[in-house]
């Protein structure tokens, strides 16, 4: 690579750019657009990069922030939006891309993918800076981001090189819905400032990449510059035998430790100790007995150095982990207890039992008879009720036997009355402990309805004659007549 090439290269990194995607000839992406002018089309490519490159580094994507990142308008990141239609996201005023089709752009051969967005080659667009001009001496141009864009694509043909030869009509094809026109004036304005030369070869043309100069590092924005780190000495290794008596009660625990680990591991271990409830002896029996463990790990050559004040801490972990258990188990059982529980249970109980369709509702028959009578009479109104249980298993009984073996189907069937029976009592619930019950025509009217409601297969309407059962009146109890 020549001196100049490098010279330039070096030079451009020192610039902020987007990353700006490259589309295919053939793409759809234009396809998915709500039609616009054609000046626009590349704008929209623009703003659609400028929110893939937010989504990527998490950055929320608002008007101000795109304009920012495109160097575009806030009016015209607006219009550009409102053409991508469904190719973009608004939450709460923050836009987001949806992850396009990847016939869309151009794929790279080998990506490193850490997003979506990374599948995908690009242009790197160097942004211009805010107020910049190209200054003719009898007039004044704004070099916009235009400008950048024909100077960027020209440097990503160039490949790394000083120069690039491509047919006349390449940056039109590459730059789509910046007319020839603008191009042309751009180039102009490029060669003027001294950012490029060209020649003409036939059809083609040359560009070459000029060295670049103070004045022209000042039309773009400069990459942000890193802080540099300071280099932190590490501190030295404390000594076991330095310790700071704090005057706390605990100086004697301290003492114990003092020359066998340093100051920090005594002082997590201590803290432990005290909050399991440990006395003084127990703690220096522990200790006694962990400096024992240690030893005999070295001699067997288990550790070679070994570390007293990690294993004590570690040793203390563990035991502080099953204090911690066992307290919690303690204080579970004493609030299972407690009469505060016991109110909680017997709430949830009556919750359950006046809600049907409560998860912990459990069904029984007086789910059903204190919501429906069948009958005045206690007895007769409870057997009417476990009549009412059976012949609905029965009546389910030939439309779902097909589906269980022999040994499941009495509890499916007693699982599917009981889930229908649950329901239909939602419907007369109002009745649950007031001095009014639901007739057996009414509940028995509700059970049908819902199984007209039944969409996997048709259940002929479920009857119920309470006269073929037992009925309120009591027997008579009448001598026998002998012949």
């Amino acid at each position: 690579m020549h001196l100049r090439e490098r010279r330039t290269m070096k030079a451009l990194k020192k610039l902020a750019y987007l990353k700006l995607l490259n589309i295919p000839k053939d793409s759809l992406f234009w396809d998915c657009l709500i039609k616009a002018k054609q000046s626009a089309m590349f704008q929209e490519r623009l703003v659609f990069s400028g929110l893939v490159s937010c989504d990527r580094n998490e950055i929320p994507a608002s008007i101000r922030r795109l304009a920012k990142e495109t160097c575009l308008s806030p009016q015209t990141v607006k219009a550009s939006l409102r053409s991508l239609g469904d190719l973009v996201i608004n939450k709460d005023g923050v836009w987001s891309p949806i992850e396009p089709d990847h016939s869309w752009f151009r794929k790279l051969s080998d990506p490193n993918v850490q997003h979506w967005s990374d599948h995908f080659s690009y242009v790197k667009l160097f942004l211009p800076i805010k107020g910049a001009v190209v200054d003719y001496q009898d007039a004044k141009r704004r070099f916009g981001v235009y400008h950048a864009a024909v100077y960027s694509q020209i440097v990503s043909l160039a490949r790394g090189g000083d120069s690039a030869t491509v047919p006349e009509t390449a940056l039109s094809t590459q730059l789509s819905g910046i007319n020839r026109k603008t191009i042309a004036s751009v180039l102009n304005d490029l060669d003027y400032l001294g950012l490029i030369s060209r020649e003409r070869f036939g059809r083609n043309l040359k560009f070459y990449l000029l060295p670049l100069a103070t004045e022209h590092l000042s039309l773009f924005q400069q990459a942000p510059q890193g802080e540099k780190l300071a280099v932190k000495k590490p501190k030295p290794p404390a000594d076991p035998n330095v310790y700071e008596l704090k005057g706390d009660g605990l100086d004697e625990y301290r003492e114990q430790c003092r020359g066998l680990m340093t100051q920090s591991y005594a002082e997590k271990a201590i803290d432990m100790s005290y909050k399991i409830g440990e006395s003084f002896g127990d703690f220096c029996g522990f200790l006694s007995e962990t400096k024992k463990w240690h030893e005999d790990n070295r001699l067997k050559g288990k550790i070679t150095v070994g570390h007293i004040g990690r294993f004590l801490v570690a040793r203390y972990n563990a035991r502080f982990k099953e204090f911690a258990r066992r307290k919690s188990e303690a204080e579970a059982l004493e609030y299972l207890r407690s009469d505060e529980f016991q109110e909680k249970v017997q709430a949830d109980e009556k919750a359950a039992a006046a809600d049907p369709l409560h998860e912990r509702h459990i069904f029984q028959i007086e789910s059903i008879t204190s919501r429906v009578q069948f009958d005045p009479n206690p007895v007769t109104n409870y057997r009417a009720a476990q009549r009412v249980i059976v012949e609905l298993e029965r009546h389910f009984e030939p439309f779902v036997k097909e589906e269980y073996e022999a040994v499941e189907l009495k509890s499916a069937l007693t699982r599917i009355v009981r889930l229908h029976l649950c329901h239909a009592l939602a419907k007369v619930n109002r009745h649950y402990q007031s001095d009014s019950f639901a007739s057996l025509e009414e509940f028995i009217e509700i059970i049908n309805r819902g199984l007209r409601s039944l969409k996997v297969r048709m259940i002929p309407e479920f009857t119920f004659d309470l006269s073929n059962h037992e009925t309120s009146k009591e027997p008579k109890n009448e001598a026998p007549v002998h012949k």
